[in-house]
């Protein structure tokens, strides 16, 4: 009897378990089915907006005064998202550069990024970059109609700079410092206009960046306007630059907090123009790290006629890196150029004693010609 209810127990069980394995299946197919739909319908969203994005550009090239400027070269460069959009690819397509008038008219479908180049010989490169958000809920913005100027600028020529530079310190032990005699146009009566340095040879474009990142404390070191005197000496210049540090209210230096060693530096090195003329100073334009300093040099072109201070603060940052400041520069009449840096700490007996800091200045030569440029 028992045998006989287990049989018909299990014909009864085995098509039971069957059929839900096969509706577990189906439910499943089913899934992917509708998964399968949704990423499809997702794609051709997608391929269907980027297919209507569409760009209508209307550029007239002109000069910086706005007279239209003929014979510029144009290159046209076409980008688009892969699908699907989460794999981050692009797609895209650059057309031969070629000559243009002033007036352009660019149409493009099908296409959510436009990037353009502008040269001209003797005039500086102009880009506009255009781009299409294909995600916005309004389709309206696949579209994008603008009628711009673009303004080139003519290069300016490279200008005749004089300069020098060297090794400024500051011993923090016994106060002894070298600073650099800037006194380069001097109007005195009597006293001959002198260089800091013979007119400096500056390296091209191609053998700065080739350059490796050589210890430049070697440079500039040894020059005869840097002139050593103690704290309490009166310089023989009345224009020069020094170092020398964030101070409290009673004249003392403000140390960091001490490092793991117990070594605690200046928070900041101060790079003082010391003049009697208050229009004289620095301007600060940039703080990069090596080796492409020379990049930075490079944007320094034309010289600002206000807006100079007699002091710039360098935090001292990390001790093995190296910084560069770089800045403008006006003494009297003449503008030019300085870069400063890196800074150089040195320790003894867990202490700082040393602090150098390299530095190069040039000046056009010419008074009242704000052009710096050196590349």
């Amino acid at each position: 009897m028992k045998r006989k209810t287990t049989w018909i127990i299990a014909l009864i069980a085995i098509p039971l378990v069957a059929a839900v394995f096969i509706l577990h299946a189906q439910t499943k197919d089913n899934g992917r089915d509708e998964q399968s739909e949704r990423t499809r319908s997702l794609l051709a969203d997608e391929q269907s907006r980027i297919e209507s994005s569409e760009f209508d550009l209307r550029i007239t090239v002109t000069d910086t005064d706005g007279k239209p400027l003929d014979g510029v070269t144009m290159e046209l460069e076409l980008k688009r998202p892969k699908l699907p959009l989460l794999s981050g690819e692009w797609e895209s397509q650059r057309e031969k550069e070629k000559t243009v008038k002033s007036k352009i008219h660019i149409q493009e479908k099908g296409w959510t990024k436009i990037d353009l180049r502008f040269r001209k010989d003797g005039y500086h490169l102009e880009q506009r970059s255009f781009s299409i958000n294909i995600m916005n809920e309004d389709k309206a913005n696949l579209f994008v109609k603008k009628d711009l100027q673009v303004k080139m600028s003519k290069q300016m020529p490279l200008a005749s700079l004089f300069g020098g530079g060297g090794m400024l310190s500051y011993n923090i032990e016994n106060g002894k410092r070298d600073i650099l005699d800037i006194d380069i146009f001097p109007k005195k009566a009597g006293k001959e206009t002198t260089d800091l340095k013979k007119k400096e040879e500056m390296k091209s474009e191609e053998d700065e960046e080739n350059e490796e990142d050589e210890d430049i404390e070697d440079e500039i070191i040894k020059d005869p306007h840097i002139i050593s005197i103690d704290s309490k000496a009166k310089p023989e210049t009345v224009k020069y630059m020094e170092i020398d540090f964030r101070r409290d209210k009673d004249g003392g230096i403000v140390y960091d907090t001490a490092d793991t060693k117990g070594v605690a530096k200046p928070t900041s090195c101060i790079v003082r123009f010391c003049s009697d003329d208050p229009g004289d100073g620095l301007l600060f334009v940039s703080k990069v790290e090596s080796p492409k300093s020379w990049e930075a040099e490079k944007e320094l072109t034309t010289a600002p006629e206000k807006g100079y201070k007699k002091e710039i603060a360098i935090d001292l940052g990390e001790k093995n890196k190296k910084f560069y400041v770089f800045c403008y520069i006006k003494q009297g009449d003449h503008y030019g150029k300085a870069r400063l840096g890196p800074v150089y700490i040195q320790e003894e007996k867990n202490k700082i004693q040393l602090v150098k800091m390299n530095v190069r200045v040039s000046f056009n030569t010419l008074e009242g010609d704000h052009n710096v440029r050196s590349y």
